[in-house]
């Protein structure tokens, strides 16, 4: 993780990190921001090195997307954003506040979570965001769990309540990612999933 004052980077294995929101005061808010991998076709890439030798790439990120498309009828879906603070006291929310949070979205009165989706280019922005400790909490069935801390997604399984609903209604089974961050007043939190920019010396053509 790498702080600064205008902005603050929360890295995940080769990704990054963002944000959230609760009724904050204008003069201290903050801001997050997110772009997210979402792979818009599948295939195999043929390329060459330029002297006869061709190498083959496959990117099994854009498989599984394509995949899933055609098992739904309605298209790609946005991958689903919560934001949700990290020092709630769940018990005091009921198991119909809960039940309607998970099932239909509704977001428990006066509490720190937030919901947004990213847009169809995988980028997200929640703005007037107050200081404080939160989980970032990305549905994205494209690519389940990239750029996710292990222990964040851990520590959500005792932190919710009734995490078992929590993964039937709003993850789907599938792997979160999750991080856990702070954020002070006036910072920009800023979270990706991206991949890192590819070389072609990362990758030597087949037959080099």
């Amino acid at each position: 993780m790498r702080m600064r004052k205008t902005a603050v980077m929360f890295l995940a294995a080769a990704f990054a990190a963002m944000p959230l929101v609760m009724s904050p005061s204008p003069a201290s808010a903050a801001e997050i921001t997110g772009e997210l991998y979402i792979p818009d076709e599948a295939g195999v890439a043929l390329g060459s090195n330029g002297g006869g030798n061709m190498g083959i790439g496959f990117d099994l990120d854009k498989t599984m997307k394509k995949e899933q498309d055609s098992r739904t009828s309605a298209g790609p879906t946005q991958a689903e954003i919560w934001l949700i603070g990290a020092n709630i006291d769940m018990r005091k929310l009921s198991a119909d506040t809960v039940d309607a949070w998970y099932r239909d979205k509704k977001i428990p009165a006066g509490q720190p979570i937030y919901y947004t989706k990213a847009d169809a280019k995988g980028k997200f922005d929640i703005k007037d965001v107050p200081e404080g400790d939160y989980y970032l909490v990305i549905v994205n069935n494209y690519v389940p769990g990239r750029g996710s801390d292990p222990d964040a997604v851990k520590a959500l399984e005792t932190y919710l309540p009734d995490y078992e609903m929590f993964q039937l209604f709003v993850t789907g089974y599938s792997a979160p990612t999750a991080v856990r961050f702070h954020l002070a007043p006036h910072e920009i939190g800023s979270f990706s999933t991206m991949p890192a920019p590819v070389t072609a010396s990362d990758h030597p053509a087949y037959g080099e």
